[in-house]
C-alpha cells in the first residue's frame, strides 16, 4: 500500500495494533487490505465490526491523502513499522504501533533513553526533584522520555531542556498535532527542535482516556530504564511501571515521607523490589546494567 493507505487506516482507530500486525504478517505491506474480502479479513482475526471499520476508512481514502499532506506541511512526518528507520525498541512489543506520527525526531538507536512517569498532581518538591534529576541525566547524554502530562511529565521534560544540549521526546495520548494539556504548550513547541514529538494517534484524534495506556507502553519500550519520582498508590503512572515490568525494563523509585499520599506509590514500590533513587548516579548505574 502507499504511504496515504497507511494514513486512512488510522481511521479505524478500533482495529488495535496487534491485528494490523497479523494482517502485515500474513499478507506483506504491498497488499491492500481495503480490497480484501470479508472472510479473508475474519480468518486473518478481525471481527465483522471491525472489518465495517476497514472499509469505511477506505471509502474515506481520497479524504484521508488531502490530510496526510496537510500533516506533513505542518512538520508531521509518518513513520512505518515496515520503515528503515521505525525503533528497534518499539519491535520487539507485542502489539507495536503500526506507525507513528512524528515532529521532530525520534530516540536514536544508540541513545541511552531514561523514562521519568508520576502525578499530574505533583507537589513542588517532587517537580523540583524531576527537573534536577533529568538535566543531570540530559547532562549525561541521555534522552528524557515522558508523557508531556502536566506535574512531573512536564517537569522531565523542562528539566532535560533547561540543559544545553538535552533532548527529550514526548509521547501523546493524542494527536501529535495537539498540545494536551494546553498549559504545556511551550513545552510542545520547543520540544520538537531537541527531540520529538510522536504518537500512534492520527493526528486530530482526541485526547481519551482510553488512549492514554497505549502511550504508557511506548514511553516504557523507548526507555531503557525507567523511573517513577512521584505517585500515589493507585496512580496512572503504575500502569507504565507495569508495562515496563514485562518488557524486561529496570524500574527505579524515588523513596518520600511515609506519611504523604504522593509518596504511597514509589514506596510500594519500593517494597516490592524496584531499585531505589537516590541521586542521577543511581539511574546512571542501571543504564551501564542494562547495556552490560
Amino acid at each position: 500500500m502507499r504511504r496515504e493507505d497507511w494514513f486512512a487506516l488510522g481511521k479505524a482507530l478500533e482495529i488495535t495494533p496487534g491485528k494490523y500486525l497479523r494482517l502485515l504478517r500474513r499478507f506483506g505491506t504491498e497488499e491492500d487490505f481495503f480490497t480484501l474480502p470479508e472472510e479473508t479479513l475474519l480468518q486473518a482475526g478481525l471481527t465483522r465490526k471491525e472489518t465495517a471499520l476497514l472499509r469505511d476508512a477506505g471509502k474515506d481514502r481520497e479524504r484521508s491523502i488531502e490530510r496526510y499532506y496537510n500533516i506533513e506541511e505542518r512538520g508531521i512526518h509518518m513513520v512505518l513499522f515496515s520503515d528503515s528507520d521505525y525503533p528497534r525498541r518499539l519491535r520487539t512489543l507485542p502489539d507495536p504501533p503500526i506507525v507513528l506520527f512524528v515532529k521532530g525526531e525520534l530516540p536514536g538507536e544508540r541513545e541511552r533513553t531514561v523514562g521519568i512517569v508520576g502525578a499530574r498532581a505533583c507537589t513542588a518538591y517532587g517537580r523540583e526533584e524531576t527537573k534536577s534529576l533529568a538535566r543531570e541525566l540530559a547532562r549525561a547524554g541521555c534522552g528524557v522520555i515522558s508523557g508531556m502530562a502536566a506535574g512531573i511529565d512536564g517537569a522531565a521534560h523542562q528539566g532535560a531542556l533547561e540543559q544545553e544540549g538535552g533532548r527529550t521526546y514526548a509521547v501523546l495520548g493524542c494527536g501529535a498535532d495537539i498540545c494536551y494539556p494546553a498549559g504545556n504548550r511551550s513545552l510542545y513547541e520547543s520540544i520538537p527542535y531537541r527531540g520529538g514529538i510522536l504518537s500512534e494517534f492520527p493526528p486530530g484524534t482526541q485526547p481519551i482516556p482510553i488512549h492514554f495506556p497505549r502511550r504508557n507502553r511506548i514511553i516504557s519500550a523507548l526507555s531503557d530504564v525507567l523511573v517513577v519520582t512521584e505517585a500515589r498508590h493507585k496512580s496512572g503512572s503504575l500502569i507504565t511501571v507495569n508495562f515496563a515490568l514485562e518488557q524486561g525494563k529496570e524500574v527505579l523509585a524515588m523513596p518520600g515521607r511515609v506519611t504523604d499520599p504522593l509518596s504511597s506509590g514509589c514506596l510500594a514500590l519500593l517494597r516490592d523490589g524496584a531499585g531505589i533513587l537516590l541521586e542521577p548516579g543511581d539511574v546512571l548505574d542501571a543504564l551501564e546494567k542494562e547495556e552490560g
